[in-house]
């Protein structure tokens, strides 16, 4: 299936574009929910609600992330797909940090440095 593309986009949405347009991200990919749910393609659906809560997570909007993140969960569960576990993951990540500022990097994995500083 094609890539749907936004006004602003170069067809996928890029990392860096995501984290300069936080909303403009997420209206794409609630256009793009509205259309796979009209095509009633449950995959995409999924895979967009997946990317829908990247967006919202790395604007620090944990609440939507989480409805984003579990809608996509109960969909790839239905759908007994291997994303689950992907999915499944974030949401637990999600319940173990603490709420990041919009545009932050998210937390070093490995914990402080030794030194006091990241790694």
């Amino acid at each position: 299936m094609p890539y749907l593309r936004c006004s602003g986009s170069a067809g996928t949405l890029p990392h860096t574009w995501l984290r300069s347009s936080f909303v403009s991200a997420a209206d794409c990919y609630q256009h793009a929910l509205a259309l796979y749910g009209d095509l009633g393609d449950r995959y995409y659906e999924a895979d967009t609600l997946t990317h829908l809560g990247d967006t919202h997570h790395a604007a620090g909007r944990p609440d939507q992330a989480r409805t984003a993140w579990t809608t996509a969960l109960d969909i790839l569960t239905d759908l007994d797909h291997p994303d689950t576990d992907t999915v499944r993951a974030k949401l637990v990540t999600l319940d173990q940090t603490p709420p990041t500022q919009p545009g932050a990097s998210p937390p070093d994995p490995g914990g402080p440095h030794p030194t006091g500083t990241s790694s």
